[in-house]
């Protein structure tokens, strides 16, 4: 019996090094291909607005800078995804809105030169609020900011994200991050398919997963959950609200 029980520990060893090497390798992966595609990007957006070269030339550099960011994002939210769903965070962890959108005005300012983007706040909490997995959340709100931005056709684009405390469907009280935009809106056809969450058991295909349903699955790990509405109920070309729920903590809140 000792033998059985003692049997199976070198193999779990073997098992939880494997699986740490893995994680290493895909570390090292996403952070190469970052730094390799970031110069490529930059340089293909500005051959996309030098008015000087042809119209063909250009619309060439911009479907290039569309390819190089989906697949940093399909990289670096696959990532994301595979940690939440290995290890899902369960301690609370303090978010500041105002200092986030600080920093994505300056990220965007930097990222997005060419489209003059405007991030504002609208929140109704003071000081920074409990939630659980706070950088993930972070990251989601910055990856949605930047979706609006990038997918904006005009030159100058504004971006309202917003925090209130909403009651769920099944009466628990809620943290609500909205994240409006002025752009081109999505189509009513394509909002529930592209926040259906993407599962890491299922086979990839040749139509790579949009980061919005990596999103979803994420926050559905946290005990939330992604929407796509019409920033104007029924006018879907006058923008786009994305929204995230989260169980509502509070400070010395366990989490659960």
């Amino acid at each position: 019996m000792g033998e059985n029980l003692e049997g199976p520990a070198p193999l779990e060893a073997e098992e939880d090094e494997s699986r740490s090497r893995a994680d290493a390798y895909f570390d090292i992966l996403a952070h190469d291909v970052t730094n390799l595609i970031s110069p490529i990007m930059v340089h293909a957006e500005f051959i996309s607005l030098d008015s000087g070269l042809s119209s063909e030339a250009r619309q060439s550099a911009a479907k290039m800078v569309r390819q190089i960011r989906r697949t940093a994002n399909f990289i670096l939210s696959f990532r994301m995804l595979h940690e939440v769903a290995s290890t899902p965070p369960t301690e609370p962890e303090e978010l500041d809105i105002r200092d986030l959108v600080q920093l994505m005005q300056q990220t965007a300012s930097s990222e997005h030169p060419f489209k003059n983007p405007s991030i504002s706040l609208t929140a109704s909490p003071e000081g920074p609020v409990m939630v659980v997995g706070g950088d993930y959340i972070e990251r989601i709100l910055t990856g949605l900011v930047d979706n609006a931005i990038r997918n904006a056709h005009r030159l100058k684009v504004d971006v309202n994200l917003s925090l209130s405390e909403v009651e769920g469907d099944d009466g628990r009280p809620m943290w609500r991050f909205e994240v409006v935009d002025d752009g081109p809106g999505i189509p009513d056809d394509q909002k529930a398919e592209i926040v259906q969450p993407f599962e890491t058991s299922k086979r990839l295909t040749r139509k790579s997963p949009s980061s919005l349903m990596f999103y979803s699955a994420i926050l559905e790990h946290m005990g939330g959950h992604l929407l796509i509405e019409d920033r104007v109920l029924g006018d879907m070309g006058k923008g786009t609200r994305a929204v995230v729920e989260l169980p509502h903590l509070r400070r010395g809140s366990d989490g659960q």
